[in-house]
Parts: C-alpha cells; structure tokens; sequence
C-alpha cells in the first residue's frame, strides 16, 4: 500500500477547486444541475516533455463501480486515459497515468479523495467537459527535464517506431563509436584502413554501381598498364572504354576491288570450262587414233 504524504494538503485540496484552476464550473455539457465535487480529484501532476500544453478533464463515464477519466489537450487531442475500480480503490491511493500517442513518452499521477460525494451526484452514464470547465492548474503540467524524448530511425521514407528507454548506438561495418565526457557527445568515425571485421576498402565512387575490377588473371590492377606489341595490336582509351584493334588483319580491298575480282573469277571460270571440254574432244580423238593404228599392224 502506498505511503500518503502531507495528507493535509489533500484534505485542503478536497475544499476547494484544485488542482483545476479556481474559475472553472466543473459543469458537465449533458447535465448544467450537477457539478463534479471537489473532493473527487484532490491532486494531479504530469509531466509532459517540450512545451507545456493546457490539459483539462474532457469527459468522465461512470458504469457500476468504474469510473472512467479522459484528458485531453487545448486541440483536442487526447493525452491519457484511467480506469479506476472504486470498489478497491482507497482514498488518497496515487494511480499512475501514462501518455498516448503523441503523449507516449508522458507521465503523470493523480490522486482521488472521497468518492462517494460524486457517486450521489452523478447517475451512470457518459459526461463531457470543455477546456473552459474543467482546465487543469498551469502548474501541475510540468515540462519534462529529458534531453532526448525519442529516437526514430530513417530510411528514405520508412520511419521505425519511437525507441525509448536504454538505447545502444552499435557500430557496423567500417564505422566507430566514442564518447566525449567532456562534451557530451558521441562521435560517428568512418574508418578508411582495413582491419578486423572490416570491409576492404575499394575505390567505387557510387556505392549502387557494380563492383570495381580489383584482379586480371589474379594479378592486382592497382598500378597495371594495357599495352599493345607495337606491331599489330593497338589499344586506345574511349571513355570507359578499351578499344582494341588488330592493325595487321584489316582488310586493304573495298567493294569496287571485290567486284572486279569476282568479276575475273567468274570469266576463268569459263574459260576453265572450255579448256575441260576441249580436252575431253582432245583425249577421244587420241584413242581413236591409237585404235586404228593397232588395226594396221
């Protein structure tokens, strides 16, 4: 059970408006002829981080022995909600409130003085309230004192979830972390010299280009040189581009050569015909003459 301290202060608390401001009418907008009593909520603190918004008490639901309470900022947007089981709760008791959403990284407690006041007041049902009637003190919304509410981790335009608590920065690959007590800084090292669990290192200006040519035939091209013999093979530079030419093996005939040169081909071709036909005439008339010059003898 929890300690109650300076419980003076509570029961003073439970006369007077507190801890919303003094002017509110704390009249809910269903019903204008019954007020939430001023011994319902005794204290309240929350601690918000950034600028300190104006909260107040936006609606309030009561079904059997559970009462409801949500707050809600000046636009509307809600900061934290609470149940609370009035048939095991006992007065004074600090019930602990967390943020929502926008709210996450909030705190806060409030504490309930006699309920029974309000239970004789207020039928069951669902109450809502206005940033004129039920506006909180300034004071109880308190600024947090954390330098760093959140992290959020960026990748184009996905955004993780909002780290929070005991967050490790690890480094990866080529990277390295340290930390300055004096300045209060971490300081993210890119390393250039290759070691253990390094990558090694390669001159690629754009890291999406595919990867640079380190060997030919194993041979590191770090200083490597592309010549040709000097005699047939010539190489030149274009761009990103190596031109090699074979000199000696370029042909030295165009098409008007071509053509004459078909041309011939196909006149020999003739006359090649005319000499196999004249020697098939030639050959017959040898063994005719060689015939009859048996028969004679």
């Amino acid at each position: 059970m929890a300690v109650v301290l300076n419980q003076e202060w509570l029961n003073t608390n439970s006369l007077r408006n507190y801890p919303f401001r003094e002017d509110m009418s704390l009249i809910p907008v269903e019903d204008v002829s019954v007020r939430l009593p001023n011994s319902l909520i005794v204290d309240c603190v929350f601690t918000v981080a950034g600028s300190t918004p104006r909260i107040y008490l936006a609606s309030l639901m009561l079904v059997g022995n559970h009462i409801n309470f949500t707050f809600k900022d000046s636009a509307g947007v809600i900061v934290t909600t609470i149940n609370v089981d009035t048939s095991s709760y006992t007065m004074y008791d600090p019930i602990l409130l967390y943020g929502i959403a926008d709210y996450s990284d909030a705190r806060g407690t409030l504490i309930l003085g006699n309920i029974s006041d309000f239970r004789n007041a207020f039928k069951d049902g669902n109450y809502t309230f206005t940033l004129t009637t039920t506006e909180l003190e300034p004071c109880i919304i308190r600024p947090a004192l954390r330098g760093v509410r959140s992290l959020v981790l960026v990748n184009n335009d996905i955004e993780s979830e909002k780290l929070s608590g005991i967050v490790r920065l690890i480094a990866g690959t080529n990277m390295k972390l340290s930390y300055d007590a004096t300045l209060n800084e971490v300081r993210f090292d890119a390393l250039s010299v290759p070691g253990v669990n390094f990558n090694e290192i390669c001159d690629c200006e754009d890291p999406t280009a595919p990867q640079c040519i380190k060997t030919i035939n194993g041979i590191s091209i770090d200083d490597v040189e592309i010549i040709g013999d000097g005699k047939c093979i010539e190489i030149t530079k274009n761009g990103n581009e190596l031109v090699i030419k074979d000199i000696c093996s370029v042909p030295c005939c165009g098409c008007t050569e071509l053509e004459f040169l078909t041309s011939s081909l196909a006149i020999l071709e003739s006359n090649l015909s005319k000499v196999e036909a004249y020697y098939s005439t030639l050959n017959g008339k040898l063994d005719e003459f060689i015939n009859n010059a048996l028969l004679t003898l």
